[in-house]
């Protein structure tokens, strides 16, 4: 049940995540940055899953979040995330992926919903707590990526207002023309911290990802072949 105080939002948060997966998953993994080579689509796969599943108990393990629901065709998401409901992928794009998942949302638990990208490995409880808490406050809500330019997280509190994700390119922008306004959300928040290419990844390990993530690394550390072996090391950070 969706109630409203002084303008806030009471009810709890239904978090969308889409997530690609296969062996086109994070593709831009696959080309080499900062001197550092590129991963193979088995290696992009297997680290997509990791983000996915550090990116979603993360959001489980915030207070305000009731529910997370993940939208996928790709089977090893029921295995990697017991318990978790998956809503099948329309296999339309990124977008369409996340309109299923909002619809989903509407029929099954009306109110505040917020569309999540999976490739957040370092997002902590408490960082998405402080987002959702800002979103409260307006309609239609928007966290930037780490350049300013793409999205991490869309949200939309009130009942009715409909949400047209716009991820990809630009998304920031789109999503801004859309409605959404930015929220004051710390530039160094690990919500803003989404891995796309093998240098996010090496900054995301340094800040210290989550486990899934971390043990993904950890298998690179002890391959001998030079293509698979991007990363001299990782450490956590507290």
């Amino acid at each position: 049940m969706l109630g409203q105080t002084s303008g806030h939002v009471s009810a709890s948060w239904t978090v969308v995540v889409p997530f690609k997966g296969g062996s086109m998953a994070k593709s831009r993994l696959g080309h080499a940055s900062e001197g550092r080579p590129g991963l193979h689509p088995e290696q992009r796969s297997r680290l997509a899953l990791a983000f996915l599943r550090d990116t979603v108990v993360a959001a489980r393990a915030t207070e305000e979040v009731g529910r997370v629901v993940v939208v996928s065709a790709d089977p090893a998401v029921r295995t990697m995330l017991p318990g978790v409901t998956v809503v099948p992928d329309p296999r339309r794009g990124l977008n369409a992926a996340v309109e299923a998942g909002l619809a989903w949302a509407r029929d099954h638990h009306p109110g505040p919903v917020a569309a999540l990208t999976g490739d957040l490995p370092c997002l902590s409880p408490r960082d998405l707590s402080a987002a959702l808490d800002l979103a409260r406050r307006v309609s239609l809500g928007l966290v930037p990526d780490k350049e300013g330019s793409g999205s991490t997280l869309i949200t939309a509190t009130t009942p009715g207002v409909g949400v047209t994700p716009r991820f990809g390119p630009g998304s920031c922008q789109a999503h801004r023309r859309a409605g959404h306004a930015v929220l004051p959300v710390r530039a160094d928040s690990s919500l803003r911290q989404d891995v796309d290419t093998v240098s996010d990844l090496r900054r995301a390990l340094e800040r210290g990802a989550g486990m899934t993530t971390e043990f993904a690394a950890l298998q690179w550390r002890t391959d001998r072949t030079p293509r698979t072996h991007p990363f001299p090391g990782t450490r956590r950070t507290a």
